[in-house]
């Protein structure tokens, strides 16, 4: 009788987990990570979600260098080969391609902010997703063999308040999804610089000048790397610029960009 109910004991603790999960789904139904309504999946976005979602998508034609999506293309053109006048008239950026996916507004800044200050860890789920999309069918992103990932550091002070870096969080699951090393603390942000939330871009650069710095025991392993940087909003350009800028003078091959939304 002994090896018999073994077996089913055994049987019985496989099954646990699957039957807690349902258990948990008949008290706990599946919400919506966007307006906390009803979901077809834990961590799933609802239809509605989904549909002021998709108006915050950035279509071609839009800018091949920042990203800035702009009007006035003519059918037949190449809607990807764009450059803005920003871009034509600066100083050329470290960065070859800053991708992002969206536009930060509407529903997408509000589940970037929550995630950012609210601390709703779990939106890294659906903000990976999107960042996954945008590196398999951006142009710009799909043919680009990255040897590693880097994420856009925050100032020890801001991540001891805030309690992580998102960008090293989505940079480290997407790292796990795509199958891509993450370098973590490759770069170091040694000046906590202030908010550049109403700066202009000339102000933001001249806030970031000397913010970022590679250390020495890092710069073996950066040197001779291609490398995509990860963020999870950018508008200017300015920060990601600096990280690459960094990146670049401690060796990097060559630095490509990739964030959630672009401001």
């Amino acid at each position: 009788m002994r090896p018999h109910f073994n077996l089913l004991l055994q049987q019985a603790f496989r099954g646990g987990c699957a039957a807690l999960q349902t258990l948990g789904g008949l008290f706990f139904p599946p919400l919506c990570p966007g307006c906390l309504g009803d979901s077809a999946a834990a961590h799933a976005l609802c239809a509605a979600c989904q549909q002021r979602i998709a108006r915050e998508v950035i279509e071609a034609p839009f800018c091949a260098t920042c990203s800035r999506p702009f009007r006035g293309a003519e059918v037949g053109e190449n809607l990807t080969a764009f450059v803005c006048a920003e871009c034509r008239e600066r100083r050329a950026p470290a960065f070859t391609h800053a991708v992002a996916g969206h536009l930060a507004r509407g529903v997408v800044r509000e589940l970037i902010h929550a995630f950012k200050y609210e601390g709703r860890f779990y939106l890294r789920r659906p903000l990976t997703d999107w960042l996954q999309v945008s590196l398999a069918n951006d142009s710009r992103l799909r043919d680009f063999r990255p040897d590693a990932l880097v994420a856009v550091p925050l100032h020890p002070r801001r991540q001891r308040a805030r309690g992580y870096n998102q960008a090293a969080v989505l940079a480290a699951l997407l790292g796990r999804h795509a199958g891509l090393p993450f370098f973590a603390h490759a770069v170091r942000r040694v000046r906590d610089t202030p908010t550049q939330t109403h700066l202009t871009r000339e102000e933001r650069i001249e806030n970031l000048r000397g913010a970022f710095l590679v250390p020495p025991r890092k710069q073996v392993r950066i040197a001779g790397r291609r490398l995509l940087l990860l963020d999870d909003v950018f508008t200017t350009g300015s920060t990601v610029n600096a990280c690459a800028r960094a990146l670049r003078d401690a060796g990097a091959a060559e630095v490509r960009v990739l964030a959630v939304a672009r401001g």
